[in-house]
């Protein structure tokens, strides 16, 4: 993980972007993250993950009626190119249908040297940087692999031992702190910006709970949950 940004005096605003799961976004994703852009000023831009969907690469069944993986392709690149242009440099985290093609290619044993990388994938441009997970101001952002339900952002904040800013969790959308004598940390989910309707996430309608559609903004190490339309 990077180190933590020092800043000065400057009011430290950063900004983490739940899941996208495109081409499978919601409509108002680009609309909705502008807005936060304009509203809070961000210095850092996280994307917590999930940048696109992958669905014709999942060990899942494909839906039938969804994409062709060409047609999937190239729609998450006509949403990744506009996404690029409002946020040019970002700290994009790995999530886990990012690296679907990869598992893929391990899957039909094609050696490692011709595998194409995540920047590859979504020819993401010089500014966006790929890792695990960062820390900036002190708090820790990564997609949050192997958690899950309603604490999952508190259970990987207290591994940590840091707080922690994580998506992954469609249905779970803001913050919990916990305290002891000695320390304070948060656990913080971002939601996701998914949508619900798409073919891709058909399967969540046989669950009761829905994706909470939003994002968070870190202002001086302290978290807020904006939900969209909001």
């Amino acid at each position: 993980m990077n180190r933590k940004l020092r800043f000065g005096n400057i009011t430290m605003r950063v900004l983490a972007i739940g899941d996208t799961h495109a081409p499978f976004h919601h409509a108002d994703t680009l609309d909705f993250l502008a807005t936060l852009k304009r509203r809070y000023k961000p210095h850092v831009v996280v994307h917590i993950g999930d940048l696109g969907d992958q669905h014709g690469w999942s060990r899942h069944e494909r839906q039938p009626d969804a994409p062709g993986q060409g047609d999937e392709d190239r729609q998450c690149l006509a949403f990744c190119y506009k996404l690029y242009k409002l946020f040019p440099r970002v700290k994009a985290c790995i999530g886990n249908h990012d690296v679907r093609l990869a598992k893929k290619c391990v899957k039909a044993g094609i050696p490692s040297r011709l595998h194409r990388t995540i920047p590859e994938v979504y020819d993401s441009p010089d500014g966006w940087t790929w890792d695990d997970g960062y820390i900036v101001d002190g708090v820790a952002y990564m997609h949050g692999d192997g958690y899950s339900g309603l604490d999952a952002a508190l259970k990987c904040a207290r591994d940590n031992r840091i707080s922690t800013v994580i998506g992954h969790i469609h249905s779970v959308g803001g913050v919990r702190w916990v305290a002891s004598q000695f320390s304070r940390v948060f656990g913080c989910s971002t939601g996701c910006l998914i949508d619900p309707k798409s073919i891709a996430m058909s399967y969540g309608k046989r669950y009761p709970a829905r994706p909470v559609l939003g994002s968070v903004i870190v202002i001086d190490g302290t978290p807020q949950f904006i939900p969209m339309g909001v």
